[in-house]
């Protein structure tokens, strides 16, 4: 099962939503983790297995709460930010 272009929205929508959280624009998380079929639990699994690893890594020693504050429901629960508020790479609407 492929994921449709709405889930593909969806996915880089909370990209977009992660990297604007990310001071350090070195430690963004780029587009390649999502260059992939994320149908059914695929985007749980990247998100689980490889970009909150990625993102332990650069929060190594800081006492972070990576769920809490990166993890896709808390991200899901958030607006979607604005090039207005400055969001790198931020979807506008049409």
């Amino acid at each position: 099962m492929r994921a449709s272009t709405s889930d593909q929205a969806h996915s880089a929508d909370l990209l977009t939503r992660l990297n604007a959280q990310i001071q350090d624009h070195d430690a963004k998380v780029g587009p390649s983790f999502l260059m992939r079929d994320l149908a059914g639990p695929g985007l749980q699994d990247v998100w689980r297995y490889e970009i909150l690893p990625l993102l332990a890594e650069h929060h190594y020693g800081e006492g972070v709460g990576l769920k809490a504050r990166h993890g896709l429901k808390t991200l899901r629960r958030r607006a979607t930010p604005s090039v207005a508020d400055g969001a790198e790479g931020a979807l506008v609407d049409d």
